[in-house]
């Protein structure tokens, strides 16, 4: 095992002892997570569960949106502590195993907050700890440990970990200064993160009372706009079937893009950076993707996936396009603030009336439930894009934000490979 390539020195200009090689089950334990049955869920007043939806990709958890909730109670051990690491030990989906994230200490829930069976969490007073769990190093031990998968779960045993050995620092002080480091930047990171969840939630917002009327512009001059007509969406706009393709057409590279629910955000936007399929096959020509159109997922077997929509910005580079594929849908109009329609009210109405299947099968809309529907908007070209112009500044702000982010994340990405091994 090499030393790391970037080093703290001493307050007084020294340089700290040798990284020693430690077994992490001599400085942490894992600990299982609770089993519980479908019984044993409620609505409010549980103790707060965590899964591995709850894992984000950054080494955070996200302890707000779908939290299970359950009556049993958990062993004392079971119950989250500040700095705890929270990891997916088990999953349908072997790129989700390994997946693990600190535990900050911010639930406030007065039972309590544990993980699921399908988790475990790993404990040690060693502060730097929940950072090791970002590294190559663990990346490596999960690779090699993993077990399962091809149509069964995939798995990996606490005892993986615990029996692991890795280099770590031996003075507290260089543990102290890398923590303090690192801790630093996943403030700033959280921060960016609280500045866009504000700025989502003000879009909302905004979008809810532009499309109700309540709010209003005037025009230039100060007048009032015409009043707000009933249209049909089939008339100023056409629904898109996705791309139909087998796995034998995927390819690594130099493929067409393809996207699918995985890439619609839940603020309307899309994430054509990571986890974008490519396939060697030729889409129609409408089927590629044009700056302004709405792409939908209209199958899923979750139903709540069923009808996420999202603006495709045009930002995608990639020299033979991008398109979706066969479960999702592209709305295409020259309307401007069609876009931002997918984000209403009456857009969630449309999609809770339409949709069809569920229970086991296939959940879906159709194109045609989308065409056929009526809904108000302005008949004023100017009124539209007064309100596009509006909608596109707050969208601008979030997507500045998200890049400072992304680049603090990178940073932190790059730091983590330095500090350790």
């Amino acid at each position: 095992m090499a030393m790391p390539n970037l080093r703290f020195k001493a307050d007084d200009g020294s340089d700290f002892p040798t990284w020693g090689k430690v077994r992490l089950g001599d400085i942490g334990c894992f600990i299982s997570g609770l089993t519980f049955s479908a019984s044993d869920s409620v609505e409010t007043d549980g103790i707060a569960v965590l899964t591995s939806t709850n894992i984000n990709s950054d080494g955070t958890l996200d302890y707000r949106n779908n939290v299970k909730q359950v009556s049993k109670d958990a062993n004392q051990d079971q119950y989250l502590c500040p700095n705890d690491v929270v990891i997916c030990k088990s999953n349908g989906k072997e790129n989700l195993v390994g997946k693990a994230a600190k535990y900050d200490g911010g639930y406030s829930g007065s039972r309590g907050i544990t993980v699921g069976a399908f988790c475990g969490i790993f404990r040690s007073s060693v502060p730097i700890i929940p950072w090791w769990f970002q590294t190559d190093d663990y990346k490596r031990l999960i690779k090699q440990s993993q077990q399962g998968g091809k149509g069964s779960l995939s798995n990996i045993k606490g005892s993986d970990i615990e029996n692991h050995y890795t280099l770590l620092p031996t003075s507290i002080d260089e543990q102290h200064k890398i923590t303090n480091c690192l801790g630093a930047i996943d403030d700033v990171i959280a921060k960016a993160k609280a500045e866009i969840e504000v700025w989502e939630l003000r879009k909302k917002g905004v979008v809810q009372r532009l499309f109700s009327q309540e709010v209003r512009f005037k025009a230039d001059d100060g007048s009032n706009f015409p009043t707000w007509g009933k249209v049909r969406l089939g008339d100023i706009g056409c629904f898109i079937s996705g791309l139909t393709f087998s796995a034998s057409d995927s390819v690594e590279t130099d493929g067409i893009a393809v996207l699918t629910s995985t890439n619609i955000n839940s603020d309307g936007t899309l994430d054509y950076r990571n986890n974008v399929k490519q396939v060697s096959k030729d889409a129609n020509q409408d089927q590629y993707l044009c700056p302004n159109d709405v792409v939908i997922c209209k199958s899923n077997g979750k139903e709540n996936l069923v009808g996420k929509a999202a603006k495709y910005d045009g930002g995608y580079s990639g020299s033979r396009g991008i398109t979706v594929g066969a479960f999702c849908g592209i709305f295409r109009s020259s309307v401007p603030i069609i876009p931002w329609w997918f984000q209403t009210d009456d857009y969630k109405r449309l999609i809770k009336q339409s949709q069809q299947g569920g229970k086991g099968s296939l959940s879906n809309i159709k194109g045609s439930d989308i065409e056929n529907h009526y809904t108000l908007l302005p008949t004023s070209i100017d009124e539209q894009h007064k309100i596009a112009n509006c909608l596109g500044a707050i969208d601008d702000v979030i997507a500045k934000t998200k890049a400072e982010l992304e680049l603090w994340r990178e940073l932190k990405r790059g730091l983590l490979q330095q500090l350790f091994v």
